[in-house]
C-alpha cells in the first residue's frame, strides 16, 4: 500500500466542506470585530470631556481607520483557528454525515462556534506558560479570578492539548502533501519532516545568554540605573518597611550606599527625569509639567550639559528602555544614543490603549512581539503586558555594548508601582486579602473621566483603600524581582565588578496618606510620601559597602554625583545639583530639599484655605494636529497652571509648604522630628525658623537658587 493510500481515511463525506468550515470560522471571526467595533463605537461616544469632543470631532479618520486596521489581525486569528480545528471537525463530520450529504450552513455555523470557544479555552495553557501578562489582560477584561489554571497546573495540561492539535494538523497537512502534491513515499516524508522539525527546534532553542563577556580593563565604569515609576523609599525593607516587599534589594544594599533622606525635586514624571538629567530644578530646564509643547521639548533638547550628552562626550554609549511610563524619554531628547520605549502622550497612543480594552480576543492573542509586528495598534499593550521582555533586550544591550568594549549609560525605567498598579500574577495576589470582592481585585479601577472632571474624592472606602495599598506593594516586589534579575545578570556575566548600579525614581506616591489622593502630583501634605524616594548606589570596587547617608540628598544631585564617580569632572557651574560624594564620606552635610509640584489634575479645598486651578484639565489641554496630534497644554494657560503649584522646601527637621490660595497664599510648617505625618501646622506659632524658611522658599520660588542653610539654622526657633 502506498503512502497515499496510508494516510488516507475516509475523511469527511460533505463536499466542499473545507471552504464552507472556512467561511463559518470568518462568520464567527467577523462577529466578534463587529460587536468589539460596537463596544470601541460606544467607548469614544461615551466620553464626555472636552479632549474626547476634540477627537470626535478633529481625529474621526484616524479612529474610523484604526478600528479597520485591526481586521488583518482577525484575518490571521480566523486562519490559525480554522486551520486547528479542522481535523477534529472533519473527523466528526466523517463520522455523522452519510455519503454525498450537504451539511446545512448553520450546523457549520455552530460547530465553529464550539470549537472557537473550545480552542480559546485551550489556548489558555500556552499563553499562560509563556508569560502570564495576556492572561492578566483577560482576567482584569472579565473581572474574573482565572489564575487557579497556574496553581493547580491545569495550564500544562491545556498546553498538551493544543501541541497534540498543532501535531494533528501537521499530520493531516503532512498526510495532504504526499496524497495531493508529490506523493513521496512516507519514509521520505517522515525523514522531511523530522530534519525540518529538528531546524525549527534548533532555531528556537534559546541560544546561550548571560555567558561571561571577555574581561577588559576600562578607565571607565558602565553605569547602569534601574528605575519605577511613583516607588515610595519607605514601602521598601532596606528603609523600615516591614512587609518582605524587597529581598533583592534588600540585599543588594548591603552591597551599597543608602541614602536615607533622598527626595525628588518634583513629584512628576517627565519634569522629574529632566531634572534628574540635568541636574538642574524644573525652573531651569523649562520642563514644569508634563503636557509639554514641542517648542518647550526642542528648547530643553537642545540642552548641552545632560548625563548622557556629557557621558557620550567621554566615549560612552547611552540607552534607555522601558514600557508606557518611560515615554517622557520619547517627549524630551535628553541625548540618549538609543531609546526604545513607547510613544508618548498623543491621539494615537490613546486610541490604540482604548482599541486594547474594546478588542480583547486580539489583546488577549496578538498583545506579544509577533502581534505587535502584524498589528501597529499592539505594541504599546505588548510592553504593558510584557515587561520581562523590555528587561531582556535591555540585558542584552548590555552585553553587546559591554563586549565591544565601550562603557555605557543604561537607564531601565518601568511603571510596576503607578496607578493602575496592573501589576499582574501572582504579584496581584501576594499581599491582598483573597477575600476582596471590589472593583479594585486586580488593579485600581475608576474612571478617568471622574478624575478630568474632579470628582475623584470619595471614590474609594477604605477596604478598596488598602487593597490598593497591597496592590501597590505588589508592585513593588515585581520590581524588586527585576533588580533581582538585574544583578544576577550582572554578576553572571562579570559585569557587576565594572558597573555603577544605581536604583532609584522619579518620585513618591501618596497612597490615601491624610489631606492626599492618589494623583501623584498633588500636594505635600501629609507626609514625605510624594518626594521621599530611594537612593542605593553600588560600587564596583565595594566602595561604601553598608553605608547608610542620613543627610538629606536631592535627585538633582544623582547627575553631578555620577559624573564625579565615573572619573571625570564635574559639570558647569550652572547645574543647581551638588555631588554626594562629600555627603558619603562627611565632609559636607545634605542640603535643602527645595520642590515643586507638577500638573495639578484637580482642585482641593481644606479647611479655611480654598486652593482652586484655572480651569478644568480637559479644557486645559489639546491634542495637537501640528505636533502629530500630542496632548500639550493650551499656551494660554501656562502662567495660571505655574501660578497654581504648591512649593516646600525642606530641611533635616523642618518643612515649609506654600500654598497658592485665594485670596492670598498660605504656608504651612512643620517640625518633622516631632510630627512626621504634618498634622500640626506651626506656622501661627511665631517661631523665628518660620519667617527664615519663607524668605528662602520665595527666594527660590523667584530665582531656582538657593540660599545658605546650617545646622544651626534648623536647631533655632524650635516649639518649646
Amino acid at each position: 500500500m502506498n503512502s497515499s493510500n496510508r494516510c488516507h481515511h475516509s475523511g469527511d463525506k460533505s463536499p466542499g466542506a473545507l471552504p464552507r468550515w472556512g467561511l463559518a470560522n470568518a462568520c464567527f471571526f467577523t462577529a466578534v470585530f463587529v460587536v468589539s467595533s460596537v463596544i470601541f463605537t460606544a467607548a469614544v461616544y461615551g466620553i464626555d470631556n472636552e479632549l474626547a469632543t476634540q477627537v470626535r470631532r478633529e481625529y474621526l479618520r484616524e479612529l474610523v481607520w484604526a478600528n479597520v486596521a485591526l481586521l488583518p489581525g482577525y484575518a490571521v486569528l480566523c486562519a490559525a483557528h480554522t486551520l486547528l480545528s479542522w481535523p477534529l471537525e472533519r473527523r466528526r463530520l466523517a463520522r455523522g454525515t452519510p455519503p454525498g450529504a450537504v451539511r446545512p450552513f448553520s450546523r457549520f455555523l455552530l460547530a465553529a462556534l464550539f470549537w472557537n470557544l473550545a480552542l480559546c479555552l485551550s489556548s489558555l495553557g500556552p499563553i499562560a506558560l509563556s508569560s502570564t501578562g495576556n492572561l492578566d489582560a483577560l482576567v482584569r477584561s472579565l473581572d474574573v479570578d482565572l489564575y487557579w489554571l497556574i496553581e493547580r497546573d491545569l495550564h500544562v495540561a491545556l498546553t498538551g492539548v493544543m501541541l497534540l492539535l498543532v501535531l494533528l494538523t501537521a499530520y493531516d497537512a503532512g498526510c495532504w502533501v504526499a496524497r495531493k502534491a508529490w506523493r513521496w513515499p512516507r519514509a521520505a516524508l517522515m525523514t522531511g519532516g523530522l530534519a525540518v522539525g529538528l531546524l525549527a527546534l534548533g532555531t528556537a532553542w534559546p541560544a546561550g545568554r548571560g555567558s561571561p563577556l571577555p574581561p577588559a580593563r576600562r578607565e571607565r565604569p558602565h553605569i547602569l540605573i534601574l528605575g519605577s515609576d511613583a516607588l515610595r523609599a519607605d514601602h521598601l525593607g532596606t528603609y523600615g518597611y516591614p512587609r518582605p516587599t524587597s529581598p533583592h534589594l534588600d540585599r543588594l544594599a548591603r552591597e551599597s550606599v543608602t541614602f536615607e533622606q533622598h527626595h525628588s525635586v518634583t513629584p512628576s514624571t517627565t519634569e522629574s527625569w529632566t531634572s534628574t538629567l540635568t541636574g538642574l530644578y524644573p525652573i531651569h530646564t523649562g520642563i514644569r509639567y508634563m503636557f509639554v509643547t514641542r517648542e518647550q521639548a526642542e528648547r530643553t533638547s537642545a540642552h548641552p550639559r545632560t548625563l548622557p550628552r556629557i557621558l557620550r562626550e567621554r566615549g560612552y554609549k547611552t540607552f534607555v528602555s522601558g514600557d508606557g511610563s518611560a515615554n517622557n524619554f520619547a517627549s524630551v531628547d535628553l541625548g540618549f544614543d538609543q531609546t526604545t520605549v513607547p510613544d508618548d502622550e498623543r491621539v494615537s497612543s490613546l486610541i490604540d490603549e482604548l482599541l486594547a480594552t474594546t478588542h480583547p480576543l486580539l489583546t488577549y492573542y496578538l498583545a506579544n512581539p509577533l502581534g505587535a509586528r502584524l498589528l501597529p495598534a499592539m505594541k504599546g499593550s505588548c510592553a504593558a503586558l510584557h515587561p520581562g521582555r523590555i528587561t531582556a533586550d535591555f540585558l542584552e544591550e548590555l552585553d553587546r555594548t559591554a563586549a565591544s568594549g565601550q562603557p555605557f549609560l543604561g537607564l531601565l525605567f518601568l511603571r510596576f508601582t503607578h496607578p493602575n498598579y496592573d501589576v499582574g500574577y501572582p504579584y496581584n495576589k501576594r499581599f491582598t486579602d483573597a477575600g476582596y470582592r471590589g472593583k479594585s481585585r486586580f488593579s485600581m479601577q475608576f474612571d478617568p473621566d471622574d478624575l478630568i472632571q474632579g470628582r475623584l474624592e470619595g471614590l474609594f472606602p477604605p477596604a478598596e483603600r488598602r487593597h490598593i495599598v497591597d496592590l501597590y506593594d505588589g508592585g513593588v516586589s515585581r520590581f524588586d524581582d527585576t533588580v533581582g534579575q538585574v544583578v544576577e545578570h550582572l554578576e553572571r556575566t562579570g559585569l557587576a565588578h565594572d558597573t555603577i548600579l544605581v536604583i532609584t525614581s522619579d518620585h513618591g506616591e501618596a497612597l490615601f496618606q491624610p489631606d492626599t489622593a492618589l494623583a501623584v502630583e498633588r500636594n505635600f501634605f501629609g507626609g514625605d510620601q510624594l518626594t521621599h524616594i530611594p537612593l542605593v548606589i553600588r560600587m564596583p570596587d565595594g566602595r561604601w559597602a553598608g553605608a547608610r547617608v542620613r543627610g538629606l540628598s536631592r535627585s538633582i544631585d544623582l547627575m553631578p554625583t555620577l559624573l564625579e564617580l565615573s572619573g571625570g569632572p564635574g559639570p558647569s557651574p550652572a547645574v543647581d545639583g551638588v555631588s554626594l560624594v562629600g555627603l558619603i564620606q562627611g565632609t559636607r552635610p545634605g542640603r535643602p530639599v527645595y520642590a515643586e509640584t507638577g500638573f495639578q489634575f484637580y482642585p482641593l479645598n481644606l479647611p479655611g484655605v480654598e486652593l482652586p486651578l484655572p480651569e478644568r484639565v480637559d479644557r486645559m489641554g489639546f491634542f495637537d494636529p501640528s505636533d502629530r496630534g500630542r496632548l500639550v497644554l493650551r499656551p494660554s494657560f501656562h502662567d495660571a497652571i505655574l501660578a497654581a503649584k504648591h512649593r516646600m522646601v525642606r530641611t533635616a527637621r523642618w518643612k515649609l509648604i506654600y500654598l497658592p490660595a485665594r485670596p492670598a497664599p498660605v504656608y504651612q510648617l512643620y517640625d518633622l522630628s516631632r510630627d512626621p505625618s504634618q498634622r500640626e501646622d506651626l506656622s501661627g506659632r511665631g517661631l523665628p525658623v518660620f519667617g527664615r524658611l519663607a524668605r528662602h522658599l520665595d527666594h527660590w520660588m523667584e530665582t531656582g537658587e538657593e540660599l545658605p542653610w546650617s545646622d544651626a539654622d534648623d536647631a533655632a526657633g524650635a516649639p518649646p
